[in-house]
């Protein structure tokens, strides 16, 4: 299934130096969101592309209510919505200092997923970095923003009936095998089909 992620495709936007972003790069150095309109403006481009017919995963999307209510104003639909229930402790300590490839996008970390060969992509072997935005300052402000502003979504999805509960502690790979395990569930529900 096609994975989309709003925040790829906004870092892909400031490595091109496009005009967007141009734009948006000083803001999320900081920690800070870009705004709803723009957003919106990306995602409405990819999601009419043929390939997004067949389905997709949309990763960090939406932000907030306002967000959730515009796309489903645009006519799109979801089928769930999945809550990574995890700590702020947790959050901090996965994603400060986090490495990433500049070229390829890959993503380490010294301490749970780190490189074959310190410092270095085991892909194309480019210089890894840390983003501006995985500062332990940047995270703790990340998450102050998201308490304020995504948070709400949680009670919207709920409500919607769309949200799948997962617990996010452990491994990647435990996590992955509890979110699959846990869409099944749904889908057969909704489906009718006996577990």
């Amino acid at each position: 299934m096609l994975h989309i992620s709003t925040g790829s495709m906004i870092r892909e936007e400031i490595r091109l130096q496009t005009p967007f972003g141009k734009k948006v790069e000083l803001g999320i150095s900081r920690g800070e969101f870009v705004t709803d309109d723009e957003v919106m403006e990306l995602l409405s481009k990819r999601l009419r592309k043929p390939e997004c017919e067949y389905g997709f995963i949309l990763d960090g999307f939406p932000r907030d209510v306002l967000q959730a209510r515009r796309y489903l104003a645009e006519g799109w639909s979801l089928d769930a919505v999945v809550l990574l229930d995890v700590s702020d402790a947790d959050v901090v300590k996965r994603l400060a200092g986090r490495l990433t490839c500049p070229k390829c996008g890959h993503s380490y970390h010294p301490v749970s997923r780190p490189p074959e060969n310190p410092g270095k992509c085991d892909f194309d072997n480019a210089d890894l970095v840390v983003r501006p935005d995985d500062s332990s300052e940047s995270v703790v402000h990340r998450l102050t923003v998201y308490h304020a502003v995504t948070e709400p979504l949680i009670a919207f999805y709920r409500a919607e009936g769309l949200l799948v509960e997962v617990d996010a502690t452990g491994e990647a790979q435990e996590i992955c095998d509890r979110i699959e395990h846990l869409l099944r569930e749904r889908r057969d529900m909704i489906a009718g089909l006996p577990e």
